[in-house]
Formats: C-alpha cells, structure tokens, sequence
C-alpha cells in the first residue's frame, strides 16, 4: 500500500479534478454533456448524483463514508509500522536457526545453541543476538529474503489483475479481506516459526510467498482504499478525501513504528510488536465485516448476473481449450496497460494537457524504473544490512522507520508546498515560453506514426477556436494563457522530478561512504525529501496522457512496480550476499547508480522541452 506516492504535486490534479478547471475544459464539458443527452447516452455526471443520493438515503451504520475508511486507514498503518522491522527480524532469526541447525559450527550444537526450549516465550528464547549477527547469515538473510519476496511479487503479476476486476463485481470489501486475511496468518506463522521449538523449516516461507502471491501478493488494499472513496464520494471531493487518507496513513506509520519500538526495549521480544500487528488485523477483519460495503447491492446483483450469462453464452456456443494462442492472448491481456507507453498507442486526443514527442514517455518510464529499483532494492536488504554492519535490533529500526515516517510527513506538509511557491516566485518566471500560433481546422497536426508536428499547443488552439466543438468561441489570448500555465506546470513537475532523482543519489551515496548510524538517519531524511519525485512522477505521466486512458496508464505503473519488485529483491539480495564480507554497502552504491540513470533519463526530457 502506497498511498503517498499518489499525491498531487501542482495545482492542476488531472484524476481528482476540485472544479476549477479552465473555462475551456468546463465549456467543452458541458458541450459533451448536451451531446450526450441527444443521444440518449449513459452519462456519468448524472449517474454519480443518483448514486450519492441514494447512498445518504441509507442508516448511517449502511451508509459508505470517508468517516468509516479513516479509522480503518489508520489501524493498516499501525499494523505497517509495528511489523515491518520486527516481521524482517524474525525473519532473520528463522533463517538463522534454520542454518544453524543444518549446519556442523564447531563447538557447538542446535541444542547449545537454543537457549530455551520450554516454550517460555521470552527474548532468551532465541538465538543469541551474536550468532545470528554473522556475515554469513545476514548475507543468507538477504538472499532467501529476496527470493521469496520476488516469488510473491512474479506471482501477483498475474493475480492482481483479476482479483481487483472482482471489486467490480463482489464489492470493494472482498480485497480488503484478500489482504487483510493472508496478512494475519503470515504474521502467525512467522512468529510461530520463529519459536526455537519448532522444526520447520525455511521451505514454507516460499510456500506462503507463492500463495499470497496466488491472493494478490498483499498490493489489493491501495486499489480497494481508492475505488471505496471513488463510490462514496464526489469527484469535486475525492482530492480532499484522498488527502485526509494520506495523513492518516502518515500519522498512524509514525505512532506504529514508535510503539513497536517502545515495545521491544519494554520487553525485549521482537515478538511482543508482532502480537501487537496481529492483534490490530484481528480487529481490521472484524472492522471490514461491518464497513458498509459502498458499490451498491444491485449493481453487484446485475453484474454476477450478467457474468453468469456470459459464461453460459461461451460455453455453449464453443467449447473451451487451451493452446499457445490462448495463452498469448492472456498474456497480452495483463500486460496490454504497460504496452500503453509504447510510441504510437497513445490516442491524439484533446484532453491531453502537453502533447508527447515520440519516445517522450518511453524515457519517462525508464526514469521512474530506474528510480524505483533504487528505493525497492534498499528495502529488500535494509534490515539484513543494518543487523550486520550497525548490529541493530528492533528498537533501532523502529526509530529508523518513525524518523522515515516523521520526515515524510513533514516533507508533504510543509517542507513541499513551501518549495512550490518558491519555484513560482524565483524560478518560473524563467522557464521557457510556448508561442501558440492558431491553426486551421485543416492543418495536419499529427504524422501517421503519431508524433506531433511543429508547436505542441497548436492542436489545443484549433479545438478552442472551433464552435463545434466546444459551443462558443474561446478568446485567442485565454487559449494562449490557458497553454502558457500548462506549459510551466508541466515544467516544475519536470523540475522537481529532477531533483529528486540528485537527492536520492545523494542520499545513497552518503551511506556508501561513511557507513556510520549517524550517516543512516541522515540519509533517512534526505531520501524522505527526494521522494517528492513520486507525485511529480504522477503529474507528469497525466500530463501526457489523455483522461479516457489515465486508468490504464496507472494500470500499467501498477504492473511495472509489481514486476520493479520481483527483480530488484533478486538483484540486491544477490548482491549483498556476494559483497557483505568486502564491502556491504555495495547496495547502496548500486542505488546511486540506478537513481543516477534516472537522473540522466530525465534531463534527456528537460534537454528536448527546453529546445
């Protein structure tokens, strides 16, 4: 779940539109919607002012609210920050009895080493912080942690599209308990595992990795978040909502982190945390039974039906069967969204705020990668990395990731906004102009393989100065404001996407050199503020994109992540396990490298705008 990544960054927010759009936006609207009705077409503005009005209708306790969702966004973040450090080190520690007993360490025997096998279920009861703290077993730590990691992840590929198609049908609760449900058993056997009396071994861990994964790989909670408060709430609205779940989110990480924490040094048992986690799941499964679900009953009545008799339909009028072409088909099917970028797929359509240049978005897209597999590879090995080099428990990582937490708060709060009106007052005024010169309706603005001609702005211009297609006749010199603004939106998303990939690197490179704890939390906050490189990312990409394809095109980023994660959990769990005798923090300077691509990447697209 991350829902931070999906803050607006300008004041143009392309999905959750607040109403105040240009005046040719809301003319061209009202214009579709006038054409609608003489068509008798289904319109969607209309259908969301029934569907609102029916949801007040109902008794506060039926009713689907942003009220029900806080409180439920809230205990997922605890659950987050209480069990992420201290899930990882059990982890750790079920490796390690898992090695020790498999393996002949003079002078000492699996019995010498368990210090208690009575089942008291204290910190004495595992492995001696020493013997697990060893280069051989963090660097094993790291591998098979990043193995099964990728398992789920290559798994979710291709589950996650289906299961979230089922929201559709069954209501958006169903992902909540797909995630809330593998969640809490998973949590229940690491800590079982983890108990010196057991003798399971490591093999079951890539068991529960290939089932979550089968589940949807524990990523179905951010989609069922969003689609809840898209079904509840207005579109002039949903930019708010959004906004309160992200300080929820953000509030209840910080809280989580300091109590598991607190709790470690209160009792030291990294279990104590996990009992915690699971303990809040428990009361999540119970919260989500009585949520009011907020897709309505007899939309999902229609649909089950109507799935049924297309089932039916298919079956009896062609049998199935499986081949190759089948499942070529299927394969293009889940990953049709990623194919989107590819030059030429993108529809020329008036709605687009920048028009792209022909690789503009396959070079977007390599930056985001790139970056992405910075920051995933980190998180795959931070803790088999801060156990070896800075011989951290679960009371350092909890400060560790509250201080994450803390700072990422105050980066989106303040640190931000404060920079954006920097930019418009010192820096804006310097970036480039676009000249918008009218066209003729007749003026060819796109070539056959889908790369504008000449000025950019040209096609918006036309589209303004047509009747028909927008009911009046839009002043030439608003049509050309209109596309100044759009032009320095596009170029502070632009700007602040390149600075976060210099600060990442940054960030990177000083754990690299100084290797110290104090050279980690400082690292920690600097990464926090180059992560404001996410929400630009997401305005840049909308940017480029027309609004009846920003679904898919989120769709696609959805995919690319999934697949970003299964390969740089490989990559940095090889990676550590080859250099945690010479040099651990290899992984670090692997990331600089990495975000130094996506440096490069970008300014490519700063180099072909500011030309």
């Amino acid at each position: 779940m991350t829902l931070p990544d999906n803050a607006s960054t300008s004041e143009r927010q392309p999905l959750l539109a607040n109403g105040q759009g240009s005046r040719l936006t809301d003319v061209t609207q009202e214009h579709s919607l006038r054409a609608g009705h003489k068509d008798g077409q289904h319109i969607d503005e209309l259908d969301e002012v029934t569907r609102l009005t029916t949801l007040q209708l109902l008794p506060w306790y039926k009713r689907p609210s942003i009220a029900w969702l806080l409180p439920f966004v809230f205990m997922i973040a605890i659950v987050m920050g209480v069990s992420q450090a201290a899930q990882d080190q059990l982890i750790v520690k079920i490796i390690c009895k898992d090695y020790h007993k498999g393996s002949n360490i003079p002078g000492q025997s699996s019995n010498t080493i368990i210090a208690n096998t009575s089942g008291d279920f204290t910190h004495k009861s595992y492995y001696d912080d020493d013997s697990c703290s060893t280069t051989a077993i963090q660097a094993l730590a790291a591998l098979v942690m990043s193995r099964f990691r990728s398992l789920k992840y290559v798994t979710g590929i291709f589950t996650i599209g289906y299961h979230t198609s089922l929201s559709d049908v069954y209501g958006r609760k169903t992902l909540m308990f797909l995630t809330l449900i593998p969640a809490l058993l998973t949590q229940l056997l690491i800590v079982y595992m983890a108990h010196p009396a057991t003798n399971v071994g490591i093999g079951v861990l890539y068991v529960d990795a290939l089932i979550m994964g089968l589940l949807g790989a524990g990523l179905l909670l951010e989609p069922a978040i969003f689609a809840y408060v898209a079904d509840c709430t207005a579109r002039a609205d949903r930019s708010l909502s959004i906004g309160y779940m992200m300080v929820a989110l953000a509030v209840g990480m910080i809280f989580g982190s300091i109590l598991g924490g607190y709790l470690f040094k209160l009792t030291g048992d990294v279990t104590s945390a996990m009992t915690i986690s699971i303990a809040t799941l428990s009361v999540l499964i119970v919260y989500a039974m009585v949520l009011p679900e907020s897709l309505p009953k007899n939309l999902q009545e229609g649909r089950i039906k109507k799935g049924s008799n297309a089932d039916l339909s298919t079956t009896t009028a062609k049998p199935a069967s499986i081949s190759i072409m089948t499942i070529k088909k299927s394969l293009l099917m889940i990953f049709d969204p990623l194919l989107l970028f590819v030059p030429g797929r993108i529809d020329a359509s008036g709605d687009v705020n920048v028009v792209p240049s022909k690789y503009m978005l396959v070079i977007l897209i390599g930056a985001y990668g790139c970056l992405q597999f910075a920051v995933n590879g980190i998180l795959v090995i931070l803790i088999p990395y801060t156990n070896l080099v800075f011989k951290w428990t679960a009371a350092e990582d909890g400060a560790y990731y509250a201080l994450s937490g803390v700072a990422t708060f105050i980066v989106y709060v303040g640190i931000f906004p404060y920079l954006q009106k920097l930019y418009k007052i010192y820096i804006d005024k310097q970036s480039p102009k676009k000249t918008v010169h009218p066209t003729t309706p007749s003026s060819p603005l796109y070539s056959e393989t889908g790369e504008s001609f000449g000025n950019d702005d040209a096609r918006m211009t036309e589209e303004a100065l047509r009747p028909e297609i927008t009911g009046t006749m839009a002043p030439a010199q608003d049509v050309a404001a209109m596309a100044e603004k759009r032009w320095k939106t596009l170029w502070a998303d632009l700007t602040f996407f390149i600075s976060g990939c210099i600060i990442f690197t940054i960030g990177y490179l000083i754990v690299f050199i100084f290797e110290t704890d104090t050279s980690m939390f400082i690292s920690c906050c600097i990464r926090a503020l180059a992560s404001i490189s996410n929400p630009s990312f997401n305005s840049l990409l909308t940017s480029f994109v027309p609004v009846h394809q920003t679904g898919k095109a989120l769709g696609g980023i959805c995919i690319l992540d999934t697949i970003i994660m299964s390969l740089s959990s490989l990559l940095y769990g090889w990676i550590f396990s080859e250099t945690s005798v010479v040099m651990p923090s290899a992984v670090f300077l692997t990331s600089a490298v990495f975000s130094s691509f996506s440096f490069l990447a970008s300014l490519s697209i700063w180099g072909l705008y500011r030309q």
